[in-house]
């Protein structure tokens, strides 16, 4: 599926238009980045999102935001971050920084995004680690927050990466 036709079934499952999704440019001025939101009630937003994830062609991006779905043309997932300005400022870490360290996170095992918010990503990986250890040290000190104020013990962070592959990182 192209962007608009991506745009035109959010609109019809929400029933409403997309909103514009605003980022500040180099002078501080809010600008439209051609990217959509599509906010849902409840939970709406899982059964489209999985519905259209697979679906969605490779110059169109789509994740979970807050509480609905962000879409935009880009060949790069990291434009889901820069949409949504994610950033982990309480640990001086801006939005480029998140892209240079989940690039590197990507190339070594391969990660989808699936969920960006403004101090918030979520990612799927394509393979896990062998030394899941050693990665969650590596997550633990790029987001201290995983295990400071998400999961507390590092042995119920590994068990959820083994079985979902997925990871949550929040920088509060």
């Amino acid at each position: 599926m192209i962007f608009e036709q991506v745009c035109e079934e959010l609109k019809k499952s929400t029933g409403e238009e997309l909103k514009q999704v605003l980022v500040f440019d180099h002078e501080a001025k809010e600008v439209d980045c051609g990217a959509r939101l599509a906010e849902f009630e409840g939970d709406d937003a899982n059964e489209v999102y999985e519905r259209l994830k697979d679906r969605v062609d490779d110059n169109v991006q789509l994740a979970f935001h807050c509480t609905g779905i962000i879409v935009g043309e880009s060949a790069s997932q990291w434009d889901l971050l820069r949409w949504a300005q994610t950033h982990g400022i309480n640990y001086g870490l801006d939005t480029e920084d998140l892209v240079r360290e989940l690039e590197k996170v990507d190339a070594k095992y391969g990660i989808k995004l699936i969920r960006v918010d403004r101090d918030q990503v979520h990612f799927r990986l394509k393979e896990l680690p062998e030394e899941l250890d050693v990665f969650i040290d590596h997550l633990c000190r790029f987001c201290p927050d995983l295990l400071a104020q998400m999961y507390h013990d590092p042995e119920v962070l590994k068990k959820e990466i083994r079985e979902t592959k997925t990871v949550p990182l929040w920088w509060d």
